[in-house]
């Protein structure tokens, strides 16, 4: 399985309560994760349990819950703050049940192994996503921190989370104006489960970006022009898929999805003026090419449904 090794440190710096119950003061230790990045389903990812700013360090117990429909734990392994003494400390408990990593571990007194100081890592998880996307919050339970005289050790904790996404792609296409040179503005929008917009730049060119894979409607508008759609056009993982050229026919000066005799009434009653809502080309005058694109795409309705080949 792919592990992801990216590393994102959940560090909040604050002032609470540990899990002792008791008030920790300023500078206490922090008990906090060091979570892999966000995974897709069937992915693994590490979670590091680090113990960051502690003086006299000998023992740790700790409880976490997680999210077992989002994530499942698969592994414990005991972190470097053990592993550096090999044959001096005591794993007493590693466990993952229903929800809960349980790991509680202590140092053996001898010559090679003193108490601890600094940042110490205790122990790295594994888990693989089940989801195909969610957060799996990653709470603690009990925390229970002993220094070298089998005492408390005042702590502070912070919460952390992995996150499960759905594989994403990209999708890009160009749509055109009949008549024109310059092609920025134009609506589109990509529909299913998910809705996104974006309009074009001058050459037509457009782009969605972190898009879920699946199958979509793009839908390609523009005002004094027929809407296109393309129909059912697939997105994969880790992909662009390229979208066949559209361009949009023009004529449709009332906007309603049909060219007929009321956009050549109002073409005719602007002819010779400068009306943007009759300019069908932009060159700022409504003149013959105008009328000409509503004659010859006279009698059409829209949508204008086109086969999405990318």
């Amino acid at each position: 399985m792919k592990k992801h090794s990216v590393w994102a440190l959940v560090l909040i710096l604050a002032l609470g309560l540990g899990s002792s119950g008791m008030v920790a003061a300023a500078g206490d230790p922090t008990m906090t994760f060091v979570v892999g990045s966000a995974i897709e389903q069937g992915q693994e990812t590490t979670v590091e349990v680090w113990l960051n700013g502690v003086s006299d360090f000998y023992a740790a117990e700790f409880k976490f819950s997680f999210d077992d429909t989002i994530v499942t734990g698969l592994d414990i392994q005991p972190g470097a703050a053990w592993t550096a003494y090999p044959n001096e400390h005591q794993i007493l408990q590693s466990s993952i049940v229903s929800g809960t990593v349980h790991f509680a571990a202590t140092l053996l007194r001898v010559a090679k192994a003193p108490p601890l100081n600094g940042n110490l890592h205790l122990a790295t998880i594994t888990f693989r996503a089940i989801a195909e996307e969610g957060t799996s919050p990653l709470n603690w339970t009990e925390i229970k921190l002993a220094d070298s005289y089998g005492a408390a050790i005042d702590h502070v904790s912070e919460n952390g989370e992995i996150v499960v996404e759905m594989p994403k792609g990209a999708a890009s296409g160009r749509a055109m104006r009949e008549g024109r040179d310059e092609h920025s503005g134009i609506d589109v929008t990509l529909t299913n489960s998910t809705v996104m917009t974006t309009t074009t730049g001058a050459s037509g060119w457009y782009t969605f970006t972190d898009v879920p894979s699946d199958t979509y409607d793009i839908t390609i508008a523009s005002n004094l022009y027929l809407t296109v759609v393309l129909d059912d056009c697939p997105v994969r993982a880790n992909e662009t898929a390229w979208m066949p050229d559209v361009t949009l026919l023009g004529g449709d000066l009332n906007g309603d999805q049909v060219i007929d005799i009321s956009d050549l009434v109002i073409g005719g009653a602007s002819f010779g003026t400068a009306d943007p809502a009759a300019d069908i080309n932009a060159d700022g005058t409504v003149d013959i090419f105008d009328i000409v694109l509503i004659g010859k795409n006279f009698g059409l309705t829209a949508p204008i449904m086109q086969v999405c080949v990318p």
